[in-house]
């Protein structure tokens, strides 16, 4: 069964400001929450522009595999390119963060896993909640910055003037019969929150313990590879692996790849946890 729940689709604010919010949801871009009979769940976190439709074929498949899965939609997502425009990356952080308290409130082993800047979200989590998670799996995660990306960091307060709004990152999908409840026009802005927030988020790396899994695309062209060979080198997790796709873009979790990483992050969550399970019995309180 599918239950959706209220607090997490909720905007802080007004009755009334609630009731703008869930008007200018794009059809398909609504939060999402499969609860399963475990205690076992994963956080699931979209990419920047794009909403949880894109992690919700993944949520449906652990739910019917027995984990419970939440989808959030971070704040300015799913609405309005205007909208995106008036958040901050840490806005984006307290998104997700409400959604971790959320389904620590149901579960109590914890894993998350989040696409594109979803995946660099669930690296920021794991670094400043590491008693809260049990595994991370960063799918297609940023992480190098570099070359003109990195220049425009400085540049900010001249380019969000002359060019506000810029298209979006192209063609991101190979399967052409798949469409996503996502951004045409980006903030540039926003585009400079993102930056920062990678760049934020990668002086964290080193504190990053959990069990990792990270899923990239050979393919990528919006994340190459080496984002994800960075990730591995830089977390300080013991147990880490990657796992490379090769027919796939960069949203993976709906290109022709999806069942392969669908299964490996099933896979993923249950060995953790059942690792968990042993080291609880052999340690109990």
């Amino acid at each position: 069964m599918i239950v959706y729940k209220k607090s997490i689709m909720k905007r802080k604010g007004s009755k009334k400001k609630v009731k703008n919010n869930y008007r200018t949801i794009m059809p398909g871009a609504e939060p999402f929450f499969y609860q399963a009979d475990s205690k076992i769940g994963c956080l699931l976190i979209h990419g920047f522009g794009g909403s949880p439709h894109e992690m919700k074929l993944l949520g449906k498949y652990l739910w019917e595999h027995g984990i419970t899965a939440l989808g959030v939609r971070l704040k300015g997502h799913g609405t309005t390119p205007a909208d995106m425009r008036r958040s901050t990356y840490r806005d984006w952080i307290d998104s997700a963060e409400e959604g971790l308290d959320e389904i620590k409130k149901i579960c109590s082993k914890v894993f998350v896993a989040g696409l594109s800047m979803g995946g660099a979200l669930t690296l920021n989590l794991a670094a400043t909640h590491p008693e809260d998670i049990a595994g991370i799996i960063p799918i297609c995660a940023p992480s190098v910055l570099g070359g003109w990306r990195a220049k425009l960091i400085p540049l900010a307060p001249y380019f969000t003037r002359v060019a506000p709004y810029l298209p979006g990152v192209g063609k991101s999908i190979r399967d052409n019969s798949v469409k996503l409840a996502n951004y045409f026009w980006l903030p540039s802005k926003s585009i400079i929150e993102l930056l920062k927030f990678i760049d934020e988020t990668n002086n964290m790396l080193p504190q990053v313990r959990q069990p990792a899994l990270v899923i990239a695309s050979r393919c990528d062209p919006v994340v190459p590879l080496a984002n994800a060979e960075y990730i591995i080198e830089h977390i300080s997790s013991a147990d880490k692996s990657m796992f490379v796709v090769e027919n796939s873009l960069h949203v993976v979790t709906v290109d022709y790849d999806k069942d392969s990483v669908f299964r490996k992050t099933d896979e993923f969550i249950k060995n953790q946890s059942s690792v968990l399970a042993l080291e609880s019995q052999s340690n109990p309180v």
